[in-house]
């Protein structure tokens, strides 16, 4: 069975939307009321950079890198801290529409990943 984290609150530092998209994948709980002293800071940043660029200096192949800092925090201090990354490489497209539907699933792609790991590393520290 899934196991369930409960913290006073979360805070968002980095890119609001996958911030929020990340924390609905993580068995994570906002208990009002029982005090637990945790808070859970996250902190995403996407990146899309050109991998590869044909002769005339058009991207061929882009990479898009999502990366996710969490803090576990016990009365304000930092108490576990890690950092999660992954990414995917993808060829450019001239059709822009497919372009950027195919970096959202992508996106979505990279956010079920890290929410998984995540996900697991917070189950493995709060067992502790």
């Amino acid at each position: 069975g899934q196991q369930t984290i409960f913290i006073d609150q979360v805070i968002f530092n980095g890119d609001k939307k996958i911030d929020r998209q990340i924390l609905s994948q993580l068995p994570v709980q906002i208990n009002n009321g029982n005090n637990t002293g945790l808070s859970l800071n996250l902190k995403s940043k996407k990146n899309i950079a050109s991998a590869s660029k044909d002769s005339a200096g058009n991207t061929k192949i882009y990479i898009l890198t999502l990366k996710m800092e969490i803090s576990l925090m016990k009365d304000k201090k930092i108490v576990k801290t890690k950092n999660f990354e992954s990414s995917f490489s993808y060829n450019n497209t001239s059709n822009k529409f497919k372009l950027n539907q195919y970096q959202s699933n992508i996106e979505q792609n990279l956010i079920d990943i890290i929410s998984e790991k995540i996900s697991i590393y917070l189950i493995s520290v709060n067992d502790n």
